[in-house]
C-alpha cells in the first residue's frame, strides 16, 4: 500500500495557524507530508488529469509493479 498527496497550499501551524512554509499561486507539491513535511517535488500547477498520471507512475514505480499485474488504485 502507498499514499502519494498533492498540495496546492501549505500547511499551517495547529495552535498560530501560521503557514509553515510557501507554495506560489502557480504551484504545487507532490508528496508533502500530513504534517507539513516539505513535499518531494514542486512543480508548477497542473491539471487534475495531468497531476493523477503523475501520482499514479510515481506509485506504481515506488510498488514495482510488474507487466500483467493488477494493482488496485
Amino acid at each position: 500500500m502507498r499514499t502519494l498527496s498533492v498540495s496546492a497550499r501549505t500547511a499551517t501551524h495547529h495552535s498560530t495557524g501560521t503557514e509553515l512554509s510557501a507554495i506560489g499561486d502557480d504551484e504545487m507539491e507532490i508528496g508533502a507530508g500530513q504534517h507539513g513535511e516539505t513535499g518531494a517535488d514542486r512543480m508548477k500547477l497542473m491539471t487534475a488529469d495531468e497531476t493523477a498520471e503523475i501520482m499514479l507512475a510515481r506509485s506504481l514505480e515506488d510498488l514495482e509493479v510488474k507487466p500483467g499485474e493488477e494493482p488496485l488504485v
